[in-house]
């Protein structure tokens, strides 16, 4: 298919030397070309954000057609969108239609020029330099948006698992608080049951008589002599004393009793104290090393997620230095295949290793 016929037909639907974007599959069955499902991509890759084509731009549109019915792996639906595959495979992956724009448009460059239409050679030129320039600044818009997401992304995981790190922390710490409470409960329990255990024992303990002396011993053989002997008198008086004194050693000896009880009781509730201030010692010292432990995990999750920014950096970074190598390399290696055959040309697209022109 000529030029001229592409100009023909281009010119029954141009207006002003530009046609609607609608019209184009139109022109395309006039001249011949079968109408690709993926029209609209390949249109929205070459001539992004416009309601209009001119004919330079459709003559480009024209030959990466025809490349794609030559080349049937150049058939599959292009994608704007550059893939990290430089962490895979340590390349870059070229959009294959914009390439194949490319392409068509140096091709179309050269023929100006062997044919010695400057000024249709300098548009195309023009158009050439806008089109790398808007395809280098969309890589680097994609990537510094992909970039900038996949740290927000870091940090919103990062975030998450430090509300849910929280949580855990939280309810361990509710669950110890739990378990002293219980641990308490239950001393405060055998502790009341001693005491009552004591009382009752001592209350069994405590002395119904007193503990004789020698003396009321005495008085008490000679209160029965003296009865014996008929000294009834004498043995009553007597009696009373020896009473008197019972009584009295009675009080003391509940009062030595009672004094032991309660240096006893003393002792007990000493040890008692002491087995709960060892157990709220027990509980203050675990507290402390939850915090402690948390504190550690804090620290070590913060680490982290710094040598996750840190990595992510180093890789972003990289992306960046291959990307502007690969927009370096796009003139170099576009002029270079425009000057091979269109053979060669596809056979080196096929091949997947190739810059982007």
């Amino acid at each position: 298919m000529s030029d001229e016929v592409l100009q023909e037909a281009f010119g029954k639907v141009s207006d002003g030397g530009t046609a609607k974007m609608e019209r184009v599959p139109e022109v395309l069955k006039e001249v011949g070309v079968e109408v690709p499902g993926d029209l609209d991509q390949i249109l929205a890759s070459v001539v992004p954000e416009q309601a209009e084509i001119s004919l330079l731009d459709l003559k480009a549109v024209v030959k990466v057609l025809q490349r794609k019915s030559l080349v049937p792996e150049l058939s599959q639906p292009a994608t704007t969108t550059p893939r990290r595959t430089y962490l895979e495979n340590g390349m870059l992956t070229e959009d294959e239609t914009v390439l194949s724009f490319i392409r068509a448009l140096e091709e179309h460059k050269k023929k100006c020029e062997r044919e010695q239409k400057y000024t249709e050679a300098r548009v195309t030129a023009t158009r050439l330099l806008d089109l790398k320039a808007r395809e280098a600044e969309t890589r680097r818009k994609q990537m510094a948006e992909r970039q900038t997401m996949e740290r927000e992304e870091a940090e919103k995981a990062f975030e998450h698992e430090k509300e849910q790190q929280g949580e855990l922390w939280d309810t361990r710490k509710q669950e110890y608080e739990a378990g002293v409470l219980e641990r308490m409960e239950r001393l405060k329990v055998a502790h009341e049951a001693q005491l009552a255990e004591f009382h009752e024992t001592q209350e069994t303990q405590r002395p119904r008589r007193p503990q004789y002396s020698k003396e009321l011993l005495n008085q008490r053989k000679i209160t029965e002599c003296l009865a014996k002997l008929e000294e009834y008198e004498k043995a009553e008086k007597l009696k009373v004393v020896t009473d008197q004194i019972e009584r009295a050693e009675m009080r003391a000896t509940q009062a030595t009793f009672d004094a032991n009880v309660a240096l006893r009781l003393q002792r007990l509730m000493l040890k008692q104290k002491n087995e709960a201030d060892g157990l709220q010692q027990k509980a203050t010292q675990g507290r402390r090393e939850l915090d402690l432990s948390r504190q550690q995990d804090i620290k070590r999750r913060e680490q982290r997620f710094k040598n996750v920014l840190s990595e992510l950096a180093n890789l972003q970074k990289l992306e960046q230095v291959q990307l502007e190598h690969f927009l370096q390399q796009q003139a170099i290696a576009g002029k270079r295949q425009s000057d091979k055959k269109g053979g060669a040309g596809l056979k080196g697209l096929s091949g997947g290793r190739m810059l982007l022109a």
